[in-house]
């Protein structure tokens, strides 16, 4: 659709303007402190984590992030204060499997959908995760592990003798 001479030279005769509109079009983010719900215990992998980041917004925003420790329900608790917090970008969730992958699969009520009621804003770490078997296992690799695991039955064999050992 081709813009008039007419429409163009408008647009451009008003855009000084803008500049008198209300101050709340221009507002900032963010104009007041910023929580950061970890939704597990402090002194953690996530606590730790989400207070390094925090440091680092808040030099770069120039804003405070209070980092809040929400532990519970394998991080439910902390993840449904976030879904249920407004949606102003002003408390935040160290999110991890816990809470986003694995919990609605084990646990059967969550008062929080992680599809529907988040979205990442950004990628604070990895965590590499390794296997380490004592040096008298036969298995040296991954495969050689898998193998031995299905050739092996480590454990009780049924419910019954599971039982028997508690």
């Amino acid at each position: 659709m081709p813009v008039s001479r007419r429409a163009l030279l408008t647009a451009i005769a008003t855009t000084p303007f803008a500049s008198l509109l209300s101050r709340p079009a221009f507002a900032a983010y963010p104009d007041k402190p910023i929580r950061l719900i970890v939704p597990f215990a402090a002194g953690g992998n996530a606590d730790l984590v989400a207070r390094i980041v925090g440091e680092g917004m808040s030099a770069s925003l120039g804003q405070a992030i209070i980092v809040e420790t929400r532990a519970g329900a394998g991080g439910s608790l902390g993840a449904a204060a976030v879904a249920t917090a407004p949606a102003d970008g002003y408390t935040l969730l160290t999110g991890s499997n816990g809470p986003l992958t694995v919990n609605p699969f084990v646990q059967a009520k969550l008062n929080y959908d992680p599809l529907k009621d988040f979205v990442a804003v950004g990628l604070a770490n990895l965590a590499p995760h390794s296997i380490v078997l004592h040096n008298s296992v036969p298995a040296k690799t991954v495969p050689d592990l898998l193998g031995l695991s299905r050739n092996r039955r480590i454990g009780p064999a049924t419910p019954a003798a599971a039982a028997a050992r508690r």
